[in-house]
């Protein structure tokens, strides 16, 4: 089976291939797939990353969730090991997520996720009062995989939305 940091590099390179139109017009199926999922499970404390140039945009995502009246939260690395969740205002949140929607290198067909190799996803999650939360993965359809090797730590997500399927 491939590794971890190749399986990075690979998914890497394929961004670095892909036309920013055709990009765009992915990220506008996404966070139509992802209001809908929203809407269908009847959300409201919704924790939700701000994008990197080679992840998912989130921004109009972020925007529409904010202008639907759903609390929104972004997660913010504070160190080496450890991330804190912020409102709109920059206040630190410290309660109970419905969903984190999340991004990854690569995930597969059974909700296993490949972040960046931090673990800052894995240490977050396993905190007790985000353990009930859904973990929403999201990502372009290049991004799944058949498989990945895993470990004990890795969380696993309940569901994933690509621009293609849910």
């Amino acid at each position: 089976m491939e590794t971890k940091n190749n399986i990075r590099k690979r998914i890497k390179n394929l961004f670095l291939k892909q036309n920013r139109e055709e990009l765009d017009i992915k990220n506008r199926e996404i966070q139509e797939r992802v209001l809908e999922y929203i809407v269908k499970n009847d959300v409201q404390n919704i924790c939700i990353y701000e994008n990197m140039n080679d992840e998912v945009g989130t921004k109009q995502l972020i925007w529409e969730l904010e202008k639907a009246g759903k609390s929104v939260y972004t997660p913010q690395v504070i160190s080496e090991t450890e991330m804190i969740l912020i409102d709109i205002q920059y206040w630190v949140y410290e309660k109970n997520i419905d969903v984190f929607i999340i991004p990854g290198r690569a995930f597969t067909i059974n909700w296993k996720r490949l972040g960046r190799g931090k673990w800052y996803y894995d240490r977050f999650l396993a905190k007790k009062q985000y353990k009930h939360s859904k973990k929403l993965g999201i990502c372009y359809d290049f991004q799944i995989l058949e498989g990945i090797q895993t470990k004990a730590h890795d969380i696993n997500m309940n569901t994933i939305i690509t621009n293609t399927d849910v």
